[in-house]
C-alpha cells in the first residue's frame, strides 16, 4: 500500500528544473547509447571493405560473419554492463533522499 502512496506523490508533483534537468540527462544518454549501436554494423562494413578485399581490389571485401557477431554481441554487452555500473554508481554516489 505505501507503494501506492508513493506513486500518488508523484502524481501531484509540480515540475520543476530536477524534472528537466533528470529528462535532458537521460535523452542525452540514450542517444550516445543509440549512437553507438547503430554505428557498429557500418564501421564493420568498411573494415571488412578496406581489410578483407581481395587481392587485386576489384571486389570489395566482406567481414566473416563470425567476427561480425562477436563485436556486435561484445558491444551490446558492453551496454548492459555500462547500464548496471553506471545506475550502481549513480544510486551510491549520487543519491539523494526524497522526504
Amino acid at each position: 500500500m505505501a507503494r501506492l502512496e508513493v506513486l500518488r506523490a508523484l502524481d501531484t508533483e509540480r515540475a520543476r528544473f530536477y524534472h528537466f534537468k533528470a529528462f535532458i540527462v537521460t535523452g542525452i544518454g540514450l542517444f550516445g547509447d543509440s549512437y553507438d549501436l547503430f554505428c557498429i554494423t557500418p564501421v564493420m562494413t568498411l573494415i571488412g571493405r578496406v581489410y578483407y578485399a581481395d587481392e587485386k581490389g576489384l571486389t570489395p571485401g566482406v567481414i566473416p560473419l563470425a567476427m561480425m557477431s562477436t563485436v556486435v554481441g561484445i558491444s551490446l554487452l558492453g551496454t548492459v554492463v555500462g547500464q548496471l555500473v553506471f545506475g550502481y554508481l549513480g544510486a551510491w554516489g549520487g543519491g539523494r533522499s526524497t522526504g
